[in-house]
């Protein structure tokens, strides 16, 4: 693209032509390298997460095995809530995979999407300024927090957000004839009909808002421009209906429906899910844009004290972001439906505010009191960052074995047990490496502040990205992968129950993720959602296994022991906040109390045992502690034989379990206490990196008796041990 600045906006000195020809493309290389460098290393070692990445995997999955290329599908079922570009895209990018998803395939996507919405960001930061201001919102984008974090997620939003983006692009170029009408117009058209074939009718209704509100704002002689965005949406909507009516004809009345009415008009007035006050991205769009959002106070100031004394062009181009901002912002607060990334289409007009701020305001540092506002905010950035690495620095210098590092091991686990791993020495090695770094580049930020090179007091950031995306994934991600995904689950049941492969499985009431299918390797998985389901399900031939979490099994378990019907726990983990378990049933035929079985002879579960149970030799008490409502239960010792190792499961609502186990030591009987955290509770006890606590009690002789008794973190119970 040649110089875009008009020339009655011209003044001496003005630097809108910018570097040689050479030396601009190869910034542009550079900077697209550097997105790349900072977003791609380590970026497959870590799992798929849950629900959105691990979903629109496995919808591309079953596409491509079922080759249902115009509508989408899901758990075999049609997935009317997301157009199909992303899956396409996915297939693509997967193929020579099972069913043509591969594993990293929209991590990539998500990737690519965010440095070509960079390279967007020059190219528009380059018509409306120059080209530093380009390549600085370049930089801001890829620096921002939530930019930053769903480029790593296979998700749609990165590639909406480019189409958006460039969809704006290439209207402003025809506008200001870099590209001809026809190209400049249908490449925005274009790119506005494939963002809604990737999330809906967003795609026309954000950047269609912001040009409308643009040329509104315009002369009347800028008539032309207004007839251009009627072209650019028809050439949109042609686009759309190219994909919508063949799929409307294949997946009939019903998809129809749901794409048009459902997803689109019903959630945006009423959403099902997701619903949130119409000010909640007033909290989402700080921590989104950190940690840039200290340095707002520069635009603002730019845009308060300087603009007037700018071209016309300048203050014309200020109103197109600012009209960006706004009209985005406002339209996603009047939906229904909030998520914090659904935020995403703002941030590249923020990065270009922040770039053309910060470019001005460098420009006019020789003024010492304007000088000195405009390197405040830069202050309080390194300052900040300085404080927090000198501070992690410290203490993981001081940290070693100790009470200490105890005491950090569990504040840290009190969110999960997986974080504490994060301070294992290795791991400390790592975070002290980072933190000094921070403190270097933090001093060398403050020192280019005081020196008045506001542009060149960023730099230091430029080196810091990279070390924190090659730590999120090669060491963060990774610790935290089995606990936000349900590989390391389906794969050791995989391995542990040897009929699973050719058994039914079915889900109890739970979420429509996917996940399941995805590594259990199955395109149909029903969905039970009543006890009678249940029952149903087992009852056919065959072997059969029910996956549910555990606040769900609890109920469950109610209902059918009153038909005689025991749940067998075999496996359980602990996956995105949720106890999930893999459970099969064995008919007594005797309607009883509520226990639940492990399951005999399973190895790797966390309820295995190593000496099989017989339920004959369990009897109830008849007796209950309150307000715990746990059962006590008798058991003969010599029904079961000197020196067998079991546990009996007492069941109280998967939140408590409680185990009495033969410890083999001289006929010990041991009280064995795990506290399985319940989400409603909203604090976790007693976590190991296992998720449990156990402690043991001796036998003490009472009355003739010997007894166990255990104190659990919310009570005692008794267990009575006879021998004949």
């Amino acid at each position: 693209m040649g110089s875009s600045a008009h020339p009655r906006d011209r003044r001496p000195g003005d630097d809108h032509a910018g570097p040689g020809r050479a030396l601009e493309t190869c910034l542009v290389y550079l900077l697209i390298a550097y997105v790349l460098l900072v977003l791609l290393p380590g970026l497959g070692g870590w799992g798929l997460q849950l629900p959105d990445e691990i979903r629109y995997r496995e919808v591309a999955r079953e596409m491509g095995l079922t080759r249902s290329y115009l509508v989408p599908i899901l758990n075999g079922e049609i997935y009317a809530e997301k157009p199909p570009l992303f899956f396409w895209l996915t297939l693509w990018a997967g193929r020579g995979s099972s069913g043509g998803a591969g594993r990293l395939s929209g991590r990539w996507i998500s990737a690519v999407s965010l440095a070509g919405t960079v390279l967007a960001l020059y190219l528009l930061g380059r018509l409306f300024f120059d080209v530093r201001t380009g390549l600085w919102a370049g930089f801001f984008l890829v620096a921002s927090a939530h930019p930053f974090w769903f480029a790593h997620l296979g998700t749609m939003d990165g590639l909406f957000v480019m189409l958006m983006t460039y969809g704006i692009v290439g209207f402003f170029a025809a506008s200001r004839h870099v590209l001809s009408p026809v190209t400049g117009y249908g490449l925005s058209g274009l790119c506005m009909g494939l963002a809604v074939l990737t999330k809906g009718p967003l795609g026309i209704l954000l950047p269609g808002s912001v040009l409308a509100v643009t040329l509104y704002g315009m002369e009347p002689e800028q008539r032309a421009g207004r007839k251009a965005l009627a072209y650019c949406l028809f050439v949109a909507l042609v686009t759309v209906l190219l994909w919508l009516v063949p799929a409307c004809l294949e997946g009939g009345a019903a998809y129809t429906k749901t794409i048009l009415w459902r997803q689109n008009i019903g959630r945006a007035v009423s959403s099902w899910s997701h619903r949130k006050p119409f000010y909640f991205y007033l909290g989402v769009l700080p921590a989104g844009l950190a940690p840039w959002t200290l340095l707002l106070p520069i635009p603002a100031w730019v845009w308060a004290k300087k603009i007037r004394n700018e071209g016309i062009r300048e203050r014309e181009n200020w109103k197109v972001l600012a009209a960006w901002g706004c009209m985005i912002f406002v339209l996603l607060s009047l939906i229904s439906g909030k998520r914090d990334k659904y935020l995403m289409p703002i941030y590249p007009a923020f990065a270009l505010l922040l770039a053309r701020g910060l470019v001005l305001a460098d420009r006019k540092r020789g003024n010492k009191g304007a000088g000195l506002l405009m390197r405040a905010p830069l202050y309080t950035l390194w300052a900040g960052l300085f404080s927090v690495c000198l501070a992690a620095a410290g203490t993981l210098l001081c940290v070693s074995e100790g009470k200490l590092l105890a005491w950090l091991q569990r504040l840290v686990s009190h969110w999960d047990p997986a974080y504490a791993s994060l301070l294992d020495p290795f791991s400390r090695h790592i975070l002290l490496l980072l933190s000094l770094g921070g403190i270097l580049c933090s001093a060398w930020g403050l020192i280019r502040v005081r020196k008045g090179r506001l542009q060149g007091a960023l730099i230091p950031f430029l080196l810091v990205l990279p070390a924190i995306g090659a730590y999120l994934n090669l060491e963060l991600q990774p610790v935290l992968g089995p606990f936000q995904s349900p590989r390391s689950f389906c794969e050791r049941i995989r391995k542990d129950v040897k009929d699973l492969d050719r058994a039914r499985v079915a889900l109890y009431r739970q979420d429509y993720s996917g996940g399941f299918n995805l590594y259990l390797e199955r395109i149909r998985i029903p969905v039970l959602r009543k006890p009678d389901d249940v029952e149903d399900f087992f009852a056919r031939r065959g072997p059969a296994y029910l996956l549910s979490s555990g606040r769900l099994l609890a109920g469950l378990e109610r209902s059918l022991g009153q038909r005689g019907t025991r749940i067998l726990r075999i496996a359980h983990q602990r996956i995105f906040d949720r106890d999930t378990w893999l459970v099969t049933v064995r008919r007594t035929g005797t309607p009883g109390p509520c226990l639940s079985e492990p399951f005999p002879g399973t190895k790797g579960s966390d309820v295995a045992h190593g000496g099989d149970v017989d339920p004959a030799v369990i009897e109830t008490a008849g007796t209950t502690l309150d307000p715990l409502s746990i059962p006590l239960y008798d058991l003969d010792l010599n029904a079961l034989g000197q020196g067998v190792d079991c546990r009996i499961l007492f069941s109280r609502a998967c939140i408590d379990d409680r185990f009495l186990v033969n410890d083999r030591q001289g006929g010990c009987v041991a009280f064995h206490h795990r506290h399985l955290h319940s989400p409603g509770q909203g604090r976790t006890r007693g976590r190991t990196d296992q998720g449990y606590r156990s402690h043991d009690t001796p036998l003490q002789k009472r009355g003739g008796k010997e007894e166990a008794e255990g104190r659990g973190d919310e009570g005692t119970a008794s267990v009575r041990v006879r021998h004949a």
